[in-house]
């Protein structure tokens, strides 16, 4: 099955949030710390998966276009959910008791146990 959704690169989203706040796309790839060649093709990948040209380019600077407008705060977004730490999600650990049947109890009460003094609450 096909999907008609855009396709989006979040190193071309960190480049093109960099170059539209240094205005120059080799300042942008010295901030990532990425040679300025990858930076241009992230940033056209990027426009490439969106299938719209996000920057007008020079040899000096670079600009905004319409739709690069339109797309800042949506990758500001973006960046940000990528860049959020993830919830923590927490399994609990089994109910078992040394009396359960078997050896399987108490090797769950003893991991328990050992979880419990490893991670402080």
């Amino acid at each position: 099955m096909k999907s008609d959704a855009p396709k989006i690169d979040l190193a071309g989203v960190a480049v093109f949030l960099q170059t539209a706040a240094a205005g120059n796309l080799s300042a942008a790839a010295r901030r990532l710390g990425i040679p300025p060649l990858a930076a241009a093709r992230r940033l056209a990948s990027l426009e490439n998966g969106l299938g719209v040209r996000l920057m007008h380019r020079t040899t000096r600077s670079v600009s905004l276009t319409t739709e690069g407008e339109a797309f800042l705060p949506f990758a500001t977004t973006i960046q940000e959910a990528a860049e959020a730490p993830r919830w923590p999600v927490q399994i609990p650990p089994p109910v078992a008791t040394p009396n359960s049947p078997g050896k399987t109890g108490w090797i769950m009460t003893t991991q328990c146990r050992w979880r419990c003094v490893r991670r402080p609450l």
